[in-house]
């Protein structure tokens, strides 16, 4: 499943026990991180992948856009997750493939 503006999801045979509906939501606004997480520059948009809360057998990649030139000069991108129970956003790392962060994740949650 994948938007017109890049977002998307790979899910491998097997990996979802149901057939189940998948939604990918993208909202206009950056993320903003705790003043404890003042290290993380934001670079795209939230991204709610559903139903959240889904799990997963195996690993599934999401696909993230971001605009390139939000990076600070001499840090590297990477994807992240919200952890609803912290308030605070982990990093999953991830690859880069053009205006595309694709990431390894075990659940649906906002990335």
């Amino acid at each position: 499943v994948t938007l017109t503006t890049g977002e998307g999801v790979s899910i491998p045979a097997g990996a979802l026990g149901t057939a189940t509906d998948i939604s990918i939501k993208k909202y206009d606004s950056k993320p903003q991180p705790s003043s404890a997480q003042s290290t993380i520059t934001p670079i795209g948009p939230v991204t709610v992948f559903g139903p959240p809360g889904t799990q997963f057998s195996s690993a599934v990649t999401v696909l993230l856009s971001f605009t390139a030139a939000d990076l600070p000069a001499g840090q590297d991108a990477a994807a992240y997750w919200l952890n609803e129970a912290t308030g605070l956003w982990e990093s999953l790392g991830g690859s880069i493939n053009g205006g595309i962060m694709e990431a390894q994740v075990d659940h649906f949650t906002k990335f």
